[in-house]
């Protein structure tokens, strides 16, 4: 049998966000578990991952909740939405965009994607 192979996992960097006040965003596993359950089962997090690079507001809204209730767990959906000028969410999607490629594992040298 094969041994795994091992991937090099880090932290995750909260990303710095001025809305209301200086808050942190931070993309971890609880952010997707938070955002798999806003959305009851209906949508898994890869569904609702296309519909934010997809440019869905409601997606873009969530995921920045998602993100922004690890720190603050009194803030709802609809506070965030109220949080975010329609200019500044391409700015805050670009950043969390970054964010969430950044927190892919690193893919070890000499090895090949099998698709």
């Amino acid at each position: 049998m094969a041994r795994p192979k091992s991937v090099k996992v880090s932290k995750p960097k909260p990303i710095k966000l001025t809305l209301d006040k200086k808050r942190n965003f931070v993309l971890d596993m609880n952010t997707y578990v938070d955002l798999e359950d806003l959305y009851d089962g209906e949508k898994r997090i890869d569904e609702i991952l296309d519909d934010f690079f997809a440019g869905y507001a409601k997606a873009i809204r969530n995921l920045l909740w998602a993100g922004l209730y690890q720190e603050d767990d009194e803030l709802t959906p609809e506070e965030v939405g109220k949080l975010i000028a329609g200019g500044d969410a391409g700015n805050i999607s670009h950043e969390i965009m970054e964010s969430i490629y950044n927190s892919m594992p690193e893919k070890e040298e000499g090895t090949e994607s099998k698709n």
